[in-house]
Protein backbone atom coordinates (compact mmCIF):
# COMPACT_ATOMS: atom_id res chain seq x y z
CA UNK A 1 0.00 0.00 0.00
CA UNK A 2 3.11 2.45 1.09
CA UNK A 3 4.65 1.92 -2.47
CA UNK A 4 1.17 2.29 -4.60
CA UNK A 5 0.92 6.07 -2.61
CA UNK A 6 4.13 6.62 -3.28
CA UNK A 7 3.53 6.25 -7.11
CA UNK A 8 -0.33 8.38 -6.45
CA UNK A 9 1.37 11.37 -4.07
CA UNK A 10 4.78 12.11 -5.96
CA UNK A 11 5.14 15.23 -4.07
CA UNK A 12 4.20 14.05 -0.30
CA UNK A 13 6.87 13.37 2.12
CA UNK A 14 7.61 9.91 3.40
CA UNK A 15 9.20 9.96 6.67
CA UNK A 16 10.04 7.14 8.80
CA UNK A 17 9.51 7.28 12.48
CA UNK A 18 12.21 5.72 14.71
CA UNK A 19 12.34 5.39 18.40
CA UNK A 20 15.17 8.47 18.61
CA UNK A 21 15.02 10.07 15.02
CA UNK A 22 13.01 10.94 12.00
CA UNK A 23 14.11 10.20 8.19
CA UNK A 24 13.15 11.76 5.17
CA UNK A 25 13.07 9.16 2.61
CA UNK A 26 13.36 9.73 -1.34
CA UNK A 27 10.99 8.05 -3.06
CA UNK A 28 12.65 6.92 -5.71
CA UNK A 29 16.00 5.29 -4.43
CA UNK A 30 14.44 4.76 -1.17
CA UNK A 31 17.70 7.01 0.69
CA UNK A 32 17.58 8.88 3.15
CA UNK A 33 17.47 13.02 2.76
CA UNK A 34 17.77 14.44 5.90
CA UNK A 35 17.34 13.12 9.59
CA UNK A 36 15.45 14.88 12.34
CA UNK A 37 16.49 14.14 16.10
CA UNK A 38 14.97 14.43 19.23
CA UNK A 39 16.40 15.09 22.23
CA UNK A 40 13.42 13.00 24.19
CA UNK A 41 12.78 9.57 23.37
CA UNK A 42 9.91 8.77 21.25
CA UNK A 43 8.91 5.43 22.68
CA UNK A 44 7.56 4.26 25.52
CA UNK A 45 7.34 1.15 27.00
CA UNK A 46 3.83 0.97 25.77
CA UNK A 47 3.48 3.02 23.18
CA UNK A 48 5.47 4.28 20.25
CA UNK A 49 5.25 7.88 21.55
CA UNK A 50 6.18 9.32 24.39
CA UNK A 51 6.32 12.64 24.15
CA UNK A 52 3.54 14.21 22.16
CA UNK A 53 5.43 17.88 21.59
CA UNK A 54 8.47 16.46 20.82
CA UNK A 55 7.60 14.28 18.19
CA UNK A 56 5.73 16.83 16.44
CA UNK A 57 8.03 19.68 16.69
CA UNK A 58 10.81 17.05 15.05
CA UNK A 59 8.20 16.19 12.76
CA UNK A 60 7.54 19.52 12.05
CA UNK A 61 11.69 20.55 11.64
CA UNK A 62 12.04 17.55 9.17
CA UNK A 63 9.00 19.21 7.32
CA UNK A 64 10.48 22.42 6.92
CA UNK A 65 13.64 20.61 5.82
CA UNK A 66 12.27 19.40 3.00
CA UNK A 67 13.03 21.21 -0.41
CA UNK A 68 9.10 21.62 -1.50
CA UNK A 69 7.92 24.65 -3.83
CA UNK A 70 6.60 27.82 -1.92
CA UNK A 71 3.10 26.98 -3.12
CA UNK A 72 2.90 23.67 -1.43
CA UNK A 73 1.79 24.67 1.61
CA UNK A 74 0.59 21.83 3.91
CA UNK A 75 1.90 18.65 2.46
CA UNK A 76 0.56 15.23 2.44
CA UNK A 77 2.55 13.17 4.77
CA UNK A 78 3.66 9.08 4.31
CA UNK A 79 4.45 8.45 8.33
CA UNK A 80 5.96 4.97 8.22
CA UNK A 81 6.78 3.35 11.99
CA UNK A 82 10.00 1.48 11.26
CA UNK A 83 10.85 0.81 15.07
CA UNK A 84 10.91 -2.71 15.85
CA UNK A 85 7.67 -3.03 18.53
CA UNK A 86 6.64 -6.14 20.01
CA UNK A 87 2.77 -5.66 19.34
CA UNK A 88 0.81 -4.20 17.12
CA UNK A 89 -0.08 -0.50 17.19
CA UNK A 90 -3.42 -0.02 18.84
CA UNK A 91 -5.93 2.68 17.49
CA UNK A 92 -5.10 5.02 20.19
CA UNK A 93 -1.20 5.05 18.98
CA UNK A 94 -2.37 5.54 15.38
CA UNK A 95 -4.23 8.16 16.17
CA UNK A 96 -1.91 9.88 18.06
CA UNK A 97 0.12 9.87 15.35
CA UNK A 98 -2.20 11.23 12.73
CA UNK A 99 -2.56 14.06 15.19
CA UNK A 100 1.24 14.60 15.35
CA UNK A 101 1.16 15.08 11.48
CA UNK A 102 -1.56 17.50 11.55
CA UNK A 103 -0.55 19.65 14.54
CA UNK A 104 3.18 19.30 12.48
CA UNK A 105 1.13 21.02 9.71
CA UNK A 106 0.35 18.18 6.73
CA UNK A 107 -2.67 18.11 4.97
CA UNK A 108 -3.02 15.13 5.21
CA UNK A 109 -1.23 11.94 7.16
CA UNK A 110 -1.40 8.19 6.15
CA UNK A 111 0.21 5.73 8.89
CA UNK A 112 2.13 2.91 7.69
CA UNK A 113 3.44 -0.36 9.57
CA UNK A 114 6.91 -1.28 9.19
CA UNK A 115 6.35 -3.71 6.03
CA UNK A 116 4.16 -1.23 4.40
CA UNK A 117 0.53 -1.70 5.36
CA UNK A 118 -1.62 1.05 5.79
CA UNK A 119 -3.10 1.51 9.52
CA UNK A 120 -5.34 4.76 9.09
CA UNK A 121 -7.51 3.22 5.71
CA UNK A 122 -9.64 6.64 5.92
CA UNK A 123 -6.83 10.04 7.13
CA UNK A 124 -9.35 13.14 7.59
CA UNK A 125 -8.56 16.20 5.79
CA UNK A 126 -6.47 18.52 8.20
CA UNK A 127 -8.14 21.00 9.64
CA UNK A 128 -5.14 24.14 8.53
CA UNK A 129 -5.85 25.56 5.13
CA UNK A 130 -4.21 27.54 3.05
CA UNK A 131 -3.86 31.32 2.89
CA UNK A 132 -5.88 31.09 -0.34
CA UNK A 133 -8.34 29.06 0.69
CA UNK A 134 -9.02 31.20 3.65
CA UNK A 135 -9.51 34.84 1.47
CA UNK A 136 -12.00 32.66 -0.68
CA UNK A 137 -14.03 31.57 2.58
CA UNK A 138 -14.03 35.34 3.77
CA UNK A 139 -14.49 36.77 0.43
CA UNK A 140 -18.00 34.23 -0.22
CA UNK A 141 -19.38 35.47 4.11
CA UNK A 142 -18.36 39.20 3.55
CA UNK A 143 -20.24 38.81 0.20
CA UNK A 144 -23.31 37.05 1.33
CA UNK A 145 -23.26 39.83 4.23
CA UNK A 146 -23.03 42.20 2.42
CA UNK A 147 -26.42 40.41 0.31
CA UNK A 148 -28.31 40.07 3.16
CA UNK A 149 -27.65 43.85 4.40
CA UNK A 150 -28.81 45.22 0.91
CA UNK A 151 -31.68 43.12 1.06
CA UNK A 152 -32.45 44.24 4.64
CA UNK A 153 -32.18 47.90 3.85
CA UNK A 154 -34.98 47.76 0.46
CA UNK A 155 -37.28 46.42 3.35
Amino acid sequence: MLQQHLKQHPQAMWVRLYSKHMHLIEHQQQQVITTAYSPVLYKHPHSIIADFDATTLTLKSLIKQAKRPWYHTSPIVLLQVKEAIDYPLSHLEIRALSEVGYAAGAQIVHIYDSEGHLLNPQPKDSAVFSLAQASVKLFLVFGFSLFLFSMWMEQ
